[in-house]
């Protein structure tokens, strides 16, 4: 006997009664701005006054003159690491809101093959007039589905939402997550949502949220 176990759903975008799904984002808004660099100076004009009759003396230095003084090049190397720190800090903020690119593990269940995703919701989705299928994108793992809804209203979006939930318990085993992110404004005109059945990963459930906001406004007109 196959053990189902809970299917963990979230709605990104509507206001349902449903758990929603987000991720806050930690913004440094106070870290201090780089300090700009010292102005560069004044190059001094050409002495006027006649040139000695006699050669320089052998000591003299034939070497060119610094263009900034020791206190000028530590405060540059200070903006820099400044600057360097801010641009680490920006990349962690952006790891945390797109998540990391998910690959495709060497053997993963046939439930979420392009194929078999396809023939899901098909049989789940399409054949029952609930949606079309726009286009289903699979470049990273698990596939994120973009679909054309029948009904605007939000009743439609929780039909759609009990048609996956049937979809899941059907072909899908062990902990998952459903993601769906709706849209008012399709490029084909209604409501559009983005939808994917997720292995219950915070990670992998991360990235999902971005891939699927994403897949909507890649369909947006």
């Amino acid at each position: 006997m196959t053990l189902k176990l809970p299917i963990a759903t979230f709605l990104l975008g509507i206001a349902t009664s449903v758990a929603f799904y987000e991720l806050a984002i930690s913004r440094d808004d106070h870290a201090p701005a780089p300090r700009a660099a010292n102005a560069p100076r004044a190059v001094p004009v050409a002495s006027t006054t006649p040139a000695p009759s006699h050669p320089p003396s052998a000591s003299s230095s034939t070497r060119p003159a610094a263009t900034g003084g020791a206190s000028e090049i530590a405060h540059l190397r200070e903006v820099a690491a400044d600057m360097r720190e801010r641009a680490r800090i920006a990349e962690e903020q952006l790891a945390l809101a797109e998540g990391r690119p998910v690959v495709w593990p060497r053997e993963v269940p046939a439930a979420y093959k392009r194929e078999a995703v396809e023939k899901q919701l098909k049989e789940f989705i399409v054949d029952r007039g609930i949606a079309k299928i726009s286009r289903i994108e699979c470049s990273e793992y698990p596939c994120v589905e973009v679909l054309q809804l029948s009904d605007d209203s939000p009743e439609g979006l929780h039909t759609l939402q009990a048609s996956l939930n049937e979809m899941i318990k059907r072909y899908y085993e062990g902990p998952v997550a459903l993601m769906i992110a709706s849209s008012q404004s399709g490029a084909a005109g209604g409501s559009t949502a983005s939808i994917s059945v997720v292995p219950d990963d915070d990670e992998i459930k991360n990235r999902t949220q971005h891939r699927a906001s994403s897949a909507l406004n890649e369909d947006a007109p």
